[in-house]
């Protein structure tokens, strides 16, 4: 409404061409065009343009749920976007509608999809899972890094820890026994379910990208630097980062599994950023 009055403003109190009033108002000659002569009113619509209302119906409403409520048990790369669920009504359902009014109820009941999740539940001295983990103290006015050796029942939900200089397998072996004790026993499945070893994260020179670069690097769990180990490199995908995969907790914990079962050797994991 406002650019009309302003168009037709320039058109009687002006000698201004409809090219100078398009630069000065920003918009196209042809919207300019359009509304030079003040025949054609904004406030107006023409009758008979031929477009189609579209109507969602409560049938294609309930196909869009179908499709969204199959989508979560499906892959990722498999669910649904909004154009092939438009695709899928036209072909299996006859729709005449515009792909638009498809999006936007897509959208809508989006919201109202929510992902259902089924807790873990344990019986009293079920199970039990450890890991390690890493923590900045100050020892006798001395800044140091210690490792956090952590025990969890997973029916109470309670928490061992205890703190160790180094990750090894004596100390792995002294975090068991100290863990079984604080809960007065051993619960029926192996301590084992959770065994991942310390993720560290440096920073090298990349003469390749003539920059810094950071790069993950995940530690068996009893490491000793005077040992040698075989190197995996763990490559994330295109659009990821070096912390991708190592944030994965699942990853680590199948490793971890892997090694307590021998089925593994022990190993060092490198997580570097791979895009160029």
């Amino acid at each position: 409404m406002e650019i009309y009055e302003k168009i037709r403003y320039y058109r009687e109190h002006t000698d201004f061409s409809q090219r100078n009033v398009a630069k000065i108002l920003g918009i196209s000659r042809n919207t300019v065009k359009k509304y030079w002569e003040g025949r054609t009113v904004p406030w107006e619509r023409k009758p008979g343009s031929g477009r189609k209302n579209d109507i969602i119906t409560d049938d294609v409403k309930a196909f869009i749920m179908k499709c969204l409520d199959s989508d979560q048990k499906a892959p990722r790369k498999q669910q649904h976007t909004a154009h092939k669920i438009y695709t899928r009504l036209v072909a299996e359902c006859g729709f005449d509608g515009c792909e638009a009014s498809v999006r936007r109820t897509v959208a809508e009941l989006k919201g109202k999809v929510s992902n259902v999740f089924v807790p873990l539940s344990y019986d009293p001295a079920e199970a039990v899972q450890v890991d390690w983990g890493e923590a900045t103290v100050i020892l006798g006015g001395i800044k140091q890094k210690i490792q956090i050796w952590c025990m969890r029942e997973c029916h109470s939900g309670d928490i061992f820890v205890s703190a160790f200089y180094r990750q090894n397998e004596e100390s792995f072996l002294e975090g068991i026994v100290k863990g079984l004790e604080h809960f007065g026993g051993t619960p029926q499945k192996r301590p084992c379910e959770k065994i991942s070893g310390t993720l560290k994260k440096y920073q090298y020179y990349s003469t390749t990208r003539e920059r810094n670069v950071n790069v993950n690097v995940l530690l068996p769990a009893d490491y000793n630097e005077n040992e040698t180990y075989p190197v995996l490199y763990a490559l994330h995908g295109y659009w990821e980062t070096e912390d991708s995969l190592a944030a994965m907790s699942s990853a680590r914990t199948m490793l971890g599994n892997l090694n307590a079962n021998g089925e593994a050797e022990k190993m060092i994991v490198v997580f570097p950023y791979g895009n160029l």
